[in-house]
């Protein structure tokens, strides 16, 4: 699966780039046919909590799914995004 990061007010570590294609990757295991995904991180108000916006998009032939999610830290709204996701999928695959 091509994975496309872009940015917004931030800029990733490579930890941070590393740990999000690992978490995205393993989507491609449940969702055959997943054919690019494209990651958005952005930060806004830097003052709030729950600042940290990230944002997939998983294209395939058949269907697209999003996923949306806010934190503190990018890695838990990834993590929260990515769960959004799993649940897309099953809910498609039934």
């Amino acid at each position: 699966m091509e994975i496309t990061i872009q940015t917004s007010h931030v800029r990733p570590s490579e930890k941070l780039i590393g740990f999000i294609e690992g978490k995205v990757q393993k989507l491609e295991k449940i969702f055959n046919g997943a054919l690019k995904a494209k990651i958005f991180l952005k930060t806004e108000n830097a003052h709030k909590n729950h600042n940290k916006t990230v944002e997939i998009m998983i294209h395939s032939a058949g269907k697209d799914i999003f996923a949306s999610t806010r934190s503190e830290k990018f890695e838990i709204a990834l993590q929260k995004s990515v769960a959004a996701l799993k649940s897309q999928i099953r809910k498609t695959k039934r």
